[in-house]
């Protein structure tokens, strides 16, 4: 992810409990909800940085299956990062060995 603006607080990788949501008409009174495991946390960072984190264990755990993946924190310090549109778009990058 490259974050679209500075952000101080952990933002939070979870897994969200169901698939039955569209990206075009999601809102944030219709998100689905998420679980409680954390699969992965990192710092939001300076603007236009890119983060990475490593979700390894939650990619082995729905191997085959269809999944959709959130990012939370417990504040009010949200974390911007760009959408699909841009030329910064955030990447899933997962390397089979």
């Amino acid at each position: 992810l490259s974050n679209a603006a500075a952000a101080s607080t952990v933002q939070n990788i979870k897994l969200v409990s169901s698939d039955s949501w569209a990206e075009r008409t999601v809102t944030y009174t219709t998100k689905p909800a998420l679980s409680s495991t954390v699969y992965g946390s990192f710092s939001g960072g300076d603007y236009g940085a890119w983060v990475e984190v490593d979700i390894t264990a939650l990619i082995q755990a729905q191997a085959g299956k269809t999944f959709s993946i959130g990012i939370t924190t417990g504040n009010n310090d949200d974390f911007a990062f760009y959408s699909r549109e841009t030329s910064n778009k955030p990447q899933l990058i997962v390397t089979y060995r």
